[in-house]
């Protein structure tokens, strides 16, 4: 279940992870490579959904000229 923290809602990883059909291994490779935005909370991450759609949002753009 999402978080709502300052009315930005976050995911854990493995949330993340699940829906972008990915694996957690893979989440983590994002977020370190800050294709996805994350904050650290204790010794967890949480991924703002926004993040999300973003990268969703540039891959789409990415593949839409693409033949």
């Amino acid at each position: 279940m999402p978080e709502n923290t300052t009315d930005e809602m976050f995911l854990t990883l493995p949330q993340a992870a699940e829906k972008l059909h990915v694996s957690v291994q893979t989440m983590g490779r994002y977020v370190r490579s800050g294709r996805v935005r994350a904050v650290k909370v204790g010794r967890d991450w949480r991924v703002p959904v926004k993040s999300l759609q973003d990268l969703a949002d540039s891959a789409s753009r990415g593949s839409a000229g693409k033949t």
